[in-house]
C-alpha cells in the first residue's frame, strides 16, 4: 500500500522551497483543534494485564421473617457473572522527514542528525498532532459509537468500527433484557419542558439507587438546553442553590455532557463505581516503536481499551437510539 506523505504544497507555494535560517521556531507553528477525551474520564480507570476482565454481583432475597421453631430458610443467593471485553487497537504512521528541507519547516530537523528518528518533525507529530488525534477519534468515533467490524488483512477498518462502545453495550444489554429501559420519548426542543422530562426520568428511578448515583450522562446539546431551562424555570430562587447542572431534587446527580454522544438522544445514568474503562499496555497510547526504513520512519505502537459496566441491572436509560 501506499504510505501517506507530509503534505505541504501549501507551504511551498506560499514560501517557496526553501529554509529561512533564523527566527523561525516552533513558535511559527500552531496544531488544529483537537477533541479531548471526556467519556472514558466518566469511568473507572482498570489497569489490566488481561484482555477481558470480569466481576460477580451478590444479592439476596427476603431473609427476614416472624420467628417459629421450624426451620424455614428463604434468602436464595445469586451471583451475576458480567464481563467487559478488551479490544485491541494500534497506531501506525510513516514519516518521510526529508520532506520538510529545504522548507519554511526545516527547523523541525534540527541538527539534521543521519538518524532520521532523532529529527524534531518525529517528536513534533508525535506530541503534537498524533497522540491528539488518536483521542479524538476515541471521544468522537468510537468510545460512544462504536462497534467492533472484520477485519481485512492488509486493510485498515472503517472509522468507528475499532471497538464496541458504550451505545453498543447498552444497545446489547436492552435487548437481552438486562438494563432498566424508561419510557420518555423524544427529548423537548423548549428547555423548560427538557428539564421537567430528566425530572422525570430521575424519579422513575428507585430511591435505593437513585440518591447513590452521580451522573446522567447526554450529549452537549441536552446539556445546555437543561442548563438554560433550569435558569428559565426557577430563575433567581435556583441561583440560591449550587449549580444550574444537578438535579433540583437528587443534587447527587451532575448533567455530563460528552461530545461521543453528539447526535444522539440516548442519556443513561448509573454510579461511577459500576463503571469501568480498562486498558491493558496503557502506557503504549504515547509510547512508539520508531524504525528505520530508508530515509523514512515507522512509528507503531498498539495495546487494548475496553469501556462497560459491572452490572447493567444498575444501568437506567431512555428509550432513544437504542436501535
Amino acid at each position: 500500500m501506499a504510505y501517506p506523505k507530509i503534505n505541504i504544497d501549501q507551504i511551498i507555494a506560499e514560501f517557496g522551497a526553501q529554509y529561512r535560517q533564523g527566527g523561525i521556531g516552533q513558535q511559527n507553528l500552531q496544531t488544529a483543534i483537537f477533541q479531548p477525551e471526556e467519556t472514558r474520564s466518566l469511568f473507572t480507570p482498570w489497569p489490566t494485564e488481561d484482555t477481558i476482565v470480569y466481576k460477580a454481583t451478590a444479592s439476596i432475597k427476603r431473609v427476614l421473617q416472624a420467628f417459629q421453631k421450624s426451620f424455614t430458610p428463604i434468602g436464595d443467593v445469586k451471583f451475576e457473572l458480567e464481563s467487559i471485553a478488551l479490544d485491541r487497537v494500534k497506531i501506525d504512521e510513516y514519516i518521510e522527514p526529508d520532506d520538510i528541507m529545504p522548507t519554511f519547516l526545516g527547523f523541525l530537523a534540527g541538527m539534521g542528525p543521519v538518524d532520521r528518528t532523532q529529527w524534531g518533525i518525529v517528536r513534533y507529530m508525535i506530541e503534537e498532532l498524533i497522540v491528539k488525534q488518536y483521542k479524538q477519534d476515541l471521544e468522537i468515533s468510537e468510545i460512544f459509537k462504536g462497534v467492533k467490524g472484520p477485519i481485512i488483512e492488509g486493510t485498515p477498518n472503517l472509522e468507528g468500527t475499532s471497538i464496541n462502545g458504550v451505545r453498543k453495550k447498552l444497545r446489547d444489554g436492552h435487548t437481552a433484557g438486562k438494563t432498566n429501559m424508561i419510557t420518555m420519548g423524544t427529548p423537548p426542543v423548549d428547555p423548560v419542558e427538557f428539564v421537567e422530562y430528566v425530572e422525570d426520568f430521575i424519579k422513575q428511578i428507585p430511591e435505593l439507587y437513585r440518591f447513590r448515583m452521580d451522573g446522567l450522562t447526554m450529549n452537549k446539546t441536552l446539556r445546555a438546553r437543561f442548563k438554560e431551562g433550569m435558569r428559565l424555570k426557577y430563575n433567581v430562587n435556583y441561583a440560591q442553590v449550587s449549580s444550574l447542572l444537578t438535579v433540583l431534587d437528587a443534587e447527587n446527580i451532575a448533567i455530563n455532557g460528552v461530545a461521543s454522544m453528539a447526535g444522539s438522544n440516548m442519556m443513561y445514568a448509573t454510579f461511577k463505581a459500576n463503571t469501568a474503562a480498562p486498558e491493558k499496555w496503557g502506557a503504549n497510547q504515547q509510547t512508539f516503536d520508531m524504525q528505520k526504513f530508508d530515509r523514512g520512519v515507522k512509528l507503531l505502537s498498539d495495546w487494548w481499551v475496553g469501556i462497560g459496566f459491572w452490572y447493567l441491572g444498575w444501568v437506567w436509560h431512555n428509550d432513544q437510539d437504542l436501535v
